[in-house]
């Protein structure tokens, strides 16, 4: 089912690379039918941006300032790789090699984060690996896990969440010999697309502002593009869905009712295909969706919309009769090995065996305001117990929101930007079911991600306690 490719030489990838951000997208726009709060408008449609895709083998990334068109000639101020918003889709297959000399043009420090790979410590872009301004770093790693999305992301200390929001982020995409045997859809048929919120000021540059609980945008961007639309044949397509937001949780679903077959998500296929008419997508989470057009009269519109913020994401046109063949497959999709003997409930216990000791303890999931959804998947259950009730603690998982107590004039402070604290602010006084540990201290988790980064494979399902001597 492969068709034209989006794929380019290393020479030419490098070629297009700085007049690629800021080319305008002014052919093939459309308008469509939107409705906001009962008001029907109409919305001029602009194309969906597809990024070019690039081989990790000898590729060279650089991060810099550069200008991007959002959509019908809106121009705005962004942060890109290679030139490109959102970054170009890199591809590999299992068994490769990927070598990535990057080079950092910005004015600050940042790194490359391969979110989701399987890599060395050195390689994986942490916070204390920055590259400073000016300054470059060579990423080597051996591509060895099965077939599935991830991605590539800025990831220095207290500017994580920025340089994301602003541009740095990418797809990257693994294939092997199981998920070649499925004919999936492939080529012009295999969309990737990275869902995400934004904000502009009043000359339609983006803007990144620093909340405890995380950035929420107030317009939906799908590959960069706002408003877009993807013109499409009467076939079948595999979409590669990232949430690329920094805490927004969108509700997928199609506007005409039809149902996803979903095939994949974060570690790759699943063992059999699901249908599911609402799909809930956290930070940083991925999927892997079938959506069959076949059979839809010439001119349909089918919108992919956001349930919650009410947002219509991307507008899908049959534009084309064709006949491009594959199917929905059935039966086993991947053979997943079971785990022996999981254990599903944890008790954990929290003292302190000196009167100067003090303790930070990470929640249970289930027991934040925001829940962390990666625990939850997991079907992990957390109970504990506290020695002092009506002390203070403060909660420092990824993507958290600060706690609160019933005292009204506690101050605390919560959530993560890269490593830091976000400034106190005073508490709104509503109760929260936790109790409080005794004199709080931030507690610098390894690995841990920006705020609506935290579902990183590596924290899932595991909960730490630090403690410190005053």
């Amino acid at each position: 089912m492969a068709h034209d490719d989006h794929r380019l030489s290393r020479r030419g990838f490098l070629g297009v690379a700085a007049a690629s951000v800021g080319a305008a997208s002014a052919s093939g726009l459309t308008a469509s039918r939107a409705s906001a709060a009962g008001a029907s408008r109409t919305v001029l449609r602009n194309p969906l941006r597809i990024p070019l895709e690039a081989s990790p083998a000898g590729l060279t990334l650089s991060a810099a300032p550069g200008i991007a068109d959002l959509g019908s000639g809106r121009m705005s101020n962004v942060l890109a790789y290679n030139g490109f918003f959102p970054g170009p889709t890199i591809r590999a297959r299992r068994g490769d090699g990927a070598s990535v000399q990057f080079g950092n043009a910005l004015a600050e420090e940042t790194t490359v984060h391969w979110h989701g790979m399987v890599v060395p410590s050195l390689a994986d872009g942490h916070p204390q690996q920055a590259v400073a301004p000016g300054g470059s770093y060579l990423y080597q790693f051996p591509i060895a896990q099965r077939a599935c999305l991830n991605w590539y992301h800025a990831h220095p200390d207290g500017l994580t969440g920025k340089q994301v929001c602003l541009g740095l982020a990418g797809a990257f995409v693994i294939n092997d010999a199981e998920e070649a045997a499925l004919g999936l859809p492939s080529g012009s048929y295999e969309v990737p697309l990275i869902v995400r919120d934004a904000s502009v000021d009043s000359r339609g540059n983006l803007v990144y502002k620093d909340r405890t609980s995380g950035f929420l945008g107030n317009i939906p961007l799908v590959n960069g593009t706002r408003d877009a639309k993807l013109d499409v044949d009467t076939a079948l397509y595999r979409l590669r869905v990232l949430n690329g937001a920094n805490a927004r949780v969108f509700r997928l679903a199609l506007g005409n009712g039809a149902p996803f077959t979903l095939i994949g998500n974060d570690g790759g296929l699943l063992e059999t295909g699901v249908e599911a008419s609402q799909i809930v997508l956290g930070p940083a989470e991925r999927l892997d969706l079938l959506v069959d057009f076949r059979g839809l009269p010439l001119g349909t519109s089918v919108m992919l919309r956001d349930l919650d913020a009410r947002w219509d994401l991307l507008e899908f046109v049959v534009t084309r009769s064709l006949d491009a063949g594959g199917s929905i497959p059935t039966g086993t999709l991947s053979t997943i090995p079971k785990l022996a003997g999981p254990v599903r409930t944890r008790t954990l216990h929290i003292r302190r065996d000196e009167p100067d000791q003090r303790a930070c303890l990470l929640a249970p999931a289930d027991r934040l305001q925001r829940p962390v959804r990666a625990y939850r998947a997991l079907g992990v259950q957390h109970r504990r117990q506290c020695p002092a009730p009506g002390a203070r603690a403060r909660c420092l998982l990824p993507g958290a929101i600060a706690h609160r107590r019933t005292r009204p004039d506690l101050r605390v402070g919560a959530g993560l930007e890269g490593h830091r604290s976000p400034p106190r602010r005073r508490d709104s006084g509503r109760a929260h079911p936790l109790r409080w540990l005794p004199r709080p201290v931030p507690h610098a988790l390894p690995q841990a991600r920006a705020r609506g980064h935290g579902h990183d494979d590596q924290l899932r399902g595991r909960l730490t306690a630090g403690f410190a001597a005053s």
